[in-house]
């Protein structure tokens, strides 16, 4: 069979294409009593033309970007045309959706990790490139899986391949072609499939099932989310159903759309703002509970945004912080995980819940670790902060040990993570820059930061941006744990929030709880969380998802909940058209 590689149709594929059927040669089938592999069928396959309707990029040999610039204006616009590669987990849920393939019977796809965006997101449509090793890899899986497809679970998924024929061949393709392509395949599409089947039908069916199997992972058909639409004739680009089904899946709940959802694009029901806005509620509730699904997607979203896995590759001194082993970086990950849960998903909190929530979720390790609260039997239970310690987010022991170093705390990275909540660009530093002291038994941590950065005309213009608010979270040690002094002296947890006249002027506050109160009372904390919620939705930068949920962003503005800024967002423009 003719090679079909990913790595040729990069470039084309970017600019738009209508796929084709491909299959790396080499490995086939595995044999049976029939006869298994014995030939390689020609494939024939249709040419992948530029999309005449999108410009060419300024540099021909890379794609265009999906990134937009917003208007000053503040008005609501819509994103650029695009193919979207899928993410890892959302090819991987494809396929296990599509062939109904567990975790025992296949490890998951071989291919390179996706890239980090600037924001931490890996499901940036700018970064979802294909590498030749991508490319490599993805024939190899779609080997590995119509092996599974094409043997142990053929009759279960097709009960007519005991007999074959081109009646059951035309039913695999219909319906396994369909769920992989998020659409019905066009006539042109099913022809080459059954083209196929003509040349391999004098092998056995298997043969067929497997090299089907394997072109179909492999067309960009099932590896890219269309997001190119039709001329609406007003100078923009209207979704097609499909398209619309594929966005409101994937953004809800992280994997391809589902029978119902794939029924209403049939139906030319997602043509509406409030088409959409009803299918995005049936993806995110149960009645008044959250589905699962949506709460992985949610979750997911601040483990990338906060970084709260890192928490497990933190390294302590071991002599001053004996406590903090693996399974207590552990449960603080998942501490942080069941707080988002229950103050979004159970509470239906806003902005400023998030930010002010008097308790945290311990388990039995972390009610020790913590010296509060009292766990159950087993998992994680509601504990209310002792009133030294915190509140919300930002007092997460998670948070507080990686944004840390290994001996102290750090001033600096934890001043540069609420900058971060702020959207708040801090210069990069210069090309060196001076350690700061060492440790000693004569200074506090806040006072060898003041000398070095506040006393330092180079370092002072940047670090003033940060140090002042994390001097804020001196009573959390590096291991997230409060400390009522550092060593034998007094801590100076006073801090200052330095801002724009514009905006309000700079803030002053002592301690953590002090701070959290201040920005949640700040709108351009609430407008920086719509923007990161948005980007890692629609797989843009947080800079270009600002103006394409601006609707939805006011209402957060006013006191809406997290779990409904996700139900406006669909109402969007930009969930039915492009530009």
């Amino acid at each position: 069979m003719r090679r079909l590689g990913l790595v040729s149709l990069a470039l084309g594929l970017t600019l738009g294409c209508t796929g084709s059927i491909g299959d790396g040669s080499g490995a086939g089938p595995r044999k049976n009593n029939t006869g298994g592999n014995k030939g390689n069928p020609t494939d024939p396959t249709d040419p992948n033309p530029v999309d005449p309707t999108m410009p060419p990029p300024a540099d021909p040999t890379k794609p265009p970007s999906a990134q937009v610039t917003c208007p000053s204006n503040g008005m609501e616009i819509v994103g650029k045309r695009a193919l979207r590669r899928l993410t890892i987990p959302e090819l991987e849920a494809t396929i296990r959706a599509t062939f109904g393939i567990t975790a025992t019977q296949w490890v998951g796809l071989n291919v390179p990790p996706d890239s980090g965006s600037e924001d931490g997101f890996t499901n940036n449509v700018d970064r979802l490139t294909v590498s030749p090793e991508y490319a490599r890899g993805l024939m190899e899986s779609s080997r590995a899986v119509a092996n599974l497809v094409s043997g142990d679970l053929l009759t279960k998924l097709l009960p007519c391949a005991t007999t074959g024929g081109t009646s059951c061949a035309d039913t695999f393709v219909t319906s396994f072609g369909t769920k992989l392509y998020r659409r019905p395949l066009t006539p042109a599409e099913k022809a080459r499939y059954m083209d196929l089947f003509a040349k391999t039908s004098k092998e056995d069916f298997m043969s067929f099932v497997y090299w089907a199997t394997s072109t179909m992972m492999q067309s960009p058909n099932t590896l890219y989310r269309s997001e190119l639409g039709e001329p609406d004739g007003k100078g923009r680009f209207k979704l097609t159903p499909y398209e619309v089904a594929s966005q409101l899946a994937y953004t809800y709940t992280g994997g391809p759309p589902s029978p119902e959802l794939m029924a209403l694009a049939a139906a030319n029901k997602l043509g509406t703002p409030d088409e959409v806005e009803a299918a995005a509620r049936g993806l995110m509730f149960d009645g008044a509970a959250v589905k699962p699904a949506f709460r992985d997607v949610v979750l997911n979203f601040a483990d990338q945004w906060l970084g709260i896995s890192r928490v497990g590759n933190v390294k302590k001194d071991a002599m001053l912080y004996p406590d903090f082993n693996q399974q207590i970086q552990e449960s603080l990950a998942e501490e942080t995980r069941q707080f988002l849960s229950s103050v979004i998903l159970t509470d239906k909190g806003t902005v400023s819940d998030l930010l002010t929530a008097p308790y945290t979720m311990v388990d039995a390790k972390l009610a020790k670790y913590y010296g509060f609260g009292a766990a159950g039997a087993s998992g994680f239970t509601k504990a209310m902060r002792p009133a030294e310690w915190g509140i919300g987010l930002l007092a997460q022991g998670s948070l507080q040990a990686v944004h840390a170093n290994g001996l102290y705390t750090s001033p600096t990275r934890r001043g540069h993570m609420v900058r971060t909540l702020m959207c708040d660009t801090v210069p990069p530093p210069p090309p060196t820059v001076n350690p700061v002291a060492e440790v000693n038994e004569f200074k506090t941590t806040r006072q060898r930061y003041e000398e070095l950065h506040a006393a330092n005309p180079e370092c002072h213009s940047c670090h003033m941006l940060m140090d002042p608010i994390g001097f804020g979270f001196e009573h959390i040690d590096s291991a997230g744990r409060y400390r009522l002094k550092e060593g034998k002296f007094d801590i100076d947890d006073s801090g200052l929030i330095t801002r724009e006249k514009a905006v309000g002027g700079d803030i002053v506050f002592k301690g953590p709880t002090e701070l959290a109160n201040a920005l949640a009372k700040m709108p351009e904390v609430n407008e920086c969380m719509a923007s990161y919620l948005a980007a890692y939705a629609l797989g843009v930068s947080h800079e270009s998802a600002q103006c394409l949920v601006s609707s939805a962003t006011a209402e957060l503005l006013k006191g809406t909940s997290i779990v409904d800024f996700y139900v406006k967002m669909a109402r969007a423009d930009h969930f039915r058209f492009r530009q």
